[in-house]
């Protein structure tokens, strides 16, 4: 059982994977159609969907950007455990493994601490993530994709699906009365 699961359980609304489906089985237009650069990742998803595709090392400034946003946002930070874990999943392009959002909650604050955070035993590929590369230990990938409410969009939902990963489409509902995407911003 992975980090990831043990940590947050089965309980959570994270998605499930039914089988890992290779990458190519979506097209790149639909992908460069959608995707935007790191550096708006967190600016776009304070007022909707947004995926990006960026260096995993490059993941803990922005979720401190995604913070201060929701933050200016009055979405209270001691919610962000859940809405998080209800908005923000992080997907490897190359093998397909994920981890839900909350996870993310806790990379700046390690990240910060440098090659001073000591890991006893498994990490579940945590500690893989803070040095770079993807947190399946049978993978080499420095990249991530981050998605920002990905069940708002139909076009993102079906890139998951091409992936073997399922999204409650309906999650919104639980997101309701801390946050709705800005119409025409």
């Amino acid at each position: 059982m992975s980090f990831w699961k043990k940590l947050f359980g089965s309980s959570s609304s994270k998605p499930t994977a039914s089988h890992p489906a290779s990458t190519s089985q979506f097209t790149a237009v639909s992908q460069t159609s959608l995707q935007i650069p790191g550096s708006e990742f967190a600016k776009r998803a304070a007022n909707g969907p947004a995926w990006s595709r960026l260096p995993i090392m490059s993941i803990p400034p922005i979720i401190t950007e995604l913070n201060a946003q929701m933050e200016r946002l009055n979405v209270p930070s001691d919610a962000f455990h859940d809405f998080y874990n209800n908005s923000l999943l992080g997907v490897c392009p190359k093998c397909n493994e994920y981890c839900a959002g909350k996870a993310f909650l806790r990379m700046p604050m390690l990240a910060s601490g440098g090659g001073r955070v000591l890991f006893t035993g498994n990490s579940g590929g945590f500690e893989r993530m803070l040095q770079g590369t993807c947190l399946n230990h049978s993978c080499s990938s420095t990249e991530f994709d981050l998605f920002w409410c990905p069940d708002l969009d139909p076009r993102m939902l079906q890139n998951l699906r091409g992936r073997g990963i399922n999204l409650d489409p309906n999650i919104q509902r639980t997101r309701d009365h801390l946050w709705r995407p800005q119409v025409g911003r």
